[in-house]
Protein backbone atom coordinates (compact mmCIF):
# COMPACT_ATOMS: atom_id res chain seq x y z
CA UNK A 1 0.00 0.00 0.00
CA UNK A 2 1.32 3.43 -0.91
CA UNK A 3 1.75 5.82 2.01
CA UNK A 4 2.63 9.48 2.31
CA UNK A 5 3.94 11.71 5.08
CA UNK A 6 6.82 11.28 7.54
CA UNK A 7 5.43 7.94 8.84
CA UNK A 8 5.64 6.42 5.35
CA UNK A 9 9.37 5.74 5.68
CA UNK A 10 10.49 3.03 8.15
CA UNK A 11 13.16 4.27 10.60
CA UNK A 12 15.84 2.02 9.09
CA UNK A 13 15.22 3.54 5.62
CA UNK A 14 15.05 7.29 6.44
CA UNK A 15 18.73 8.01 5.79
CA UNK A 16 18.65 6.16 2.47
CA UNK A 17 19.34 8.35 -0.58
CA UNK A 18 17.58 8.18 -3.93
CA UNK A 19 18.08 10.18 -7.13
CA UNK A 20 15.30 12.73 -7.75
CA UNK A 21 15.57 15.19 -10.66
CA UNK A 22 19.32 14.58 -10.91
CA UNK A 23 20.06 15.09 -7.19
CA UNK A 24 20.56 12.58 -4.38
CA UNK A 25 17.95 13.18 -1.69
CA UNK A 26 17.29 11.37 1.59
CA UNK A 27 13.93 9.58 1.77
CA UNK A 28 13.17 11.38 5.05
CA UNK A 29 13.38 14.74 3.23
CA UNK A 30 10.91 13.59 0.56
CA UNK A 31 8.45 12.32 3.16
CA UNK A 32 7.68 15.88 4.30
CA UNK A 33 6.61 16.89 0.77
CA UNK A 34 2.87 16.11 0.25
CA UNK A 35 3.41 15.46 -3.49
CA UNK A 36 5.27 12.20 -2.74
CA UNK A 37 3.95 8.79 -1.71
CA UNK A 38 5.97 5.64 -1.08
CA UNK A 39 6.01 1.89 -0.82
CA UNK A 40 9.06 1.27 1.34
CA UNK A 41 9.27 -2.09 3.05
CA UNK A 42 11.34 -2.32 6.25
CA UNK A 43 12.86 -5.47 4.68
CA UNK A 44 14.09 -3.55 1.60
CA UNK A 45 17.59 -4.76 0.67
CA UNK A 46 20.38 -2.25 -0.01
CA UNK A 47 20.33 -3.13 -3.73
CA UNK A 48 16.55 -2.53 -4.01
CA UNK A 49 14.99 0.85 -4.75
CA UNK A 50 11.80 1.99 -3.00
CA UNK A 51 8.68 2.71 -5.04
CA UNK A 52 8.22 6.49 -5.19
CA UNK A 53 5.27 8.40 -6.67
CA UNK A 54 4.98 12.16 -7.25
CA UNK A 55 1.85 13.89 -8.52
CA UNK A 56 0.40 10.59 -9.86
CA UNK A 57 3.61 9.72 -11.70
CA UNK A 58 5.88 6.82 -10.76
CA UNK A 59 9.67 7.07 -10.54
CA UNK A 60 11.58 4.66 -12.81
CA UNK A 61 14.33 2.96 -10.80
CA UNK A 62 16.68 2.91 -13.82
CA UNK A 63 16.44 6.40 -15.35
CA UNK A 64 15.02 8.10 -12.19
CA UNK A 65 12.43 9.98 -14.29
CA UNK A 66 8.83 10.34 -13.10
CA UNK A 67 6.42 8.96 -15.69
CA UNK A 68 2.68 8.20 -15.92
CA UNK A 69 1.62 4.64 -15.03
CA UNK A 70 1.09 3.80 -18.73
CA UNK A 71 4.88 3.95 -19.23
CA UNK A 72 5.32 0.89 -16.98
CA UNK A 73 4.44 -2.75 -17.66
CA UNK A 74 2.23 -4.55 -15.18
CA UNK A 75 3.57 -6.75 -12.38
CA UNK A 76 0.97 -8.41 -10.14
CA UNK A 77 3.51 -9.12 -7.39
CA UNK A 78 4.05 -5.41 -6.66
CA UNK A 79 1.95 -3.20 -4.40
CA UNK A 80 1.15 -0.75 -7.21
CA UNK A 81 0.87 -3.61 -9.79
CA UNK A 82 3.60 -2.01 -11.96
CA UNK A 83 7.20 -2.88 -12.84
CA UNK A 84 9.91 -0.84 -11.11
CA UNK A 85 11.41 0.43 -14.37
CA UNK A 86 9.74 2.05 -17.37
CA UNK A 87 9.16 0.29 -20.70
CA UNK A 88 11.90 2.32 -22.39
CA UNK A 89 14.55 1.31 -19.83
CA UNK A 90 13.40 -2.30 -20.09
CA UNK A 91 13.71 -2.22 -23.89
CA UNK A 92 17.18 -0.64 -23.68
CA UNK A 93 18.39 -3.41 -21.36
CA UNK A 94 16.84 -6.06 -23.61
CA UNK A 95 18.51 -4.55 -26.71
CA UNK A 96 21.91 -4.40 -25.00
CA UNK A 97 21.58 -8.07 -24.07
CA UNK A 98 20.52 -9.08 -27.61
CA UNK A 99 23.26 -7.09 -29.37
CA UNK A 100 25.96 -8.39 -27.01
CA UNK A 101 24.74 -11.97 -27.49
CA UNK A 102 24.77 -11.47 -31.28
CA UNK A 103 28.30 -10.01 -31.10
CA UNK A 104 29.47 -12.98 -29.05
CA UNK A 105 27.91 -15.46 -31.52
CA UNK A 106 29.57 -13.63 -34.43
CA UNK A 107 32.95 -13.68 -32.67
CA UNK A 108 33.03 -9.89 -32.29
CA UNK A 109 34.90 -8.67 -29.22
CA UNK A 110 32.78 -5.56 -28.58
CA UNK A 111 30.31 -5.03 -25.74
CA UNK A 112 27.53 -2.44 -26.06
CA UNK A 113 26.48 -0.57 -22.90
CA UNK A 114 23.17 0.98 -21.88
CA UNK A 115 24.90 4.40 -21.78
CA UNK A 116 25.87 4.05 -25.46
CA UNK A 117 22.28 3.15 -26.37
CA UNK A 118 20.96 6.14 -24.38
CA UNK A 119 23.38 8.49 -26.20
CA UNK A 120 22.15 7.23 -29.59
CA UNK A 121 18.51 7.61 -28.50
CA UNK A 122 19.18 11.20 -27.37
CA UNK A 123 20.94 11.99 -30.66
CA UNK A 124 17.99 10.65 -32.70
CA UNK A 125 15.47 12.74 -30.73
CA UNK A 126 12.60 10.31 -31.44
CA UNK A 127 13.12 10.46 -35.23
CA UNK A 128 14.54 8.07 -37.81
CA UNK A 129 18.12 9.09 -38.61
CA UNK A 130 17.58 8.35 -42.32
CA UNK A 131 14.12 9.62 -43.31
CA UNK A 132 13.38 11.82 -40.25
CA UNK A 133 10.01 10.12 -39.66
CA UNK A 134 8.83 9.94 -36.03
CA UNK A 135 10.45 6.86 -34.49
CA UNK A 136 10.28 6.64 -30.72
CA UNK A 137 12.54 3.88 -29.46
CA UNK A 138 11.16 2.18 -26.39
CA UNK A 139 7.89 4.06 -26.48
CA UNK A 140 5.66 1.00 -26.23
CA UNK A 141 4.85 0.75 -29.92
CA UNK A 142 7.60 -0.93 -31.89
CA UNK A 143 8.01 1.72 -34.57
CA UNK A 144 11.78 2.08 -34.27
CA UNK A 145 14.83 -0.16 -34.33
CA UNK A 146 18.26 0.12 -32.78
CA UNK A 147 20.52 -0.40 -35.79
CA UNK A 148 23.96 -1.94 -35.28
CA UNK A 149 26.72 -3.22 -37.52
CA UNK A 150 26.96 -7.00 -37.75
CA UNK A 151 30.61 -6.57 -38.80
CA UNK A 152 31.90 -4.35 -35.98
CA UNK A 153 29.17 -4.84 -33.36
CA UNK A 154 28.86 -1.09 -32.83
CA UNK A 155 25.54 0.78 -32.62
CA UNK A 156 24.87 3.01 -35.63
CA UNK A 157 21.60 4.72 -34.79
CA UNK A 158 17.82 4.67 -34.48
CA UNK A 159 15.88 3.84 -37.65
CA UNK A 160 12.18 3.59 -38.36
CA UNK A 161 11.11 0.04 -39.16
CA UNK A 162 10.88 0.82 -42.90
CA UNK A 163 14.45 2.16 -43.14
CA UNK A 164 15.77 -0.65 -40.97
CA UNK A 165 14.19 -3.26 -43.25
CA UNK A 166 15.44 -1.43 -46.35
CA UNK A 167 18.99 -1.32 -44.95
CA UNK A 168 18.88 -5.04 -44.17
CA UNK A 169 17.47 -5.89 -47.59
CA UNK A 170 20.09 -3.81 -49.42
CA UNK A 171 22.82 -5.53 -47.42
CA UNK A 172 21.33 -8.93 -48.32
CA UNK A 173 21.66 -8.21 -52.08
CA UNK A 174 25.44 -8.41 -51.74
CA UNK A 175 26.00 -5.14 -53.60
CA UNK A 176 29.06 -3.08 -52.77
CA UNK A 177 27.12 -0.20 -51.19
CA UNK A 178 23.70 1.32 -50.66
CA UNK A 179 24.69 4.01 -53.23
CA UNK A 180 25.31 1.32 -55.84
CA UNK A 181 21.93 -0.24 -55.09
CA UNK A 182 20.27 3.21 -55.22
CA UNK A 183 21.75 4.03 -58.63
CA UNK A 184 20.69 0.67 -60.06
CA UNK A 185 17.20 0.94 -58.58
CA UNK A 186 16.86 4.50 -59.94
CA UNK A 187 17.95 3.36 -63.42
CA UNK A 188 15.55 0.41 -63.27
CA UNK A 189 12.59 2.62 -62.28
CA UNK A 190 13.41 5.20 -64.95
CA UNK A 191 13.63 2.62 -67.76
CA UNK A 192 10.58 0.64 -66.68
CA UNK A 193 8.08 3.41 -65.90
Amino acid sequence: MLKSGPGAIPPNQRSRKVKIDGECVRLAELASDPRYSFDVSPRLRRDQQPVIWRDNEKRCNDCSAFKPPGHFSTHNGRVDKLQTRCKKCHQIEQSVREINRSNEEDGIDHQVTADQVCAVIARANDHCEVCDAPAEYGGGERNAALDHSHETGRIRGILCNHCNLAEGNVAATGMESAEDWGRKMDAYLNTNS
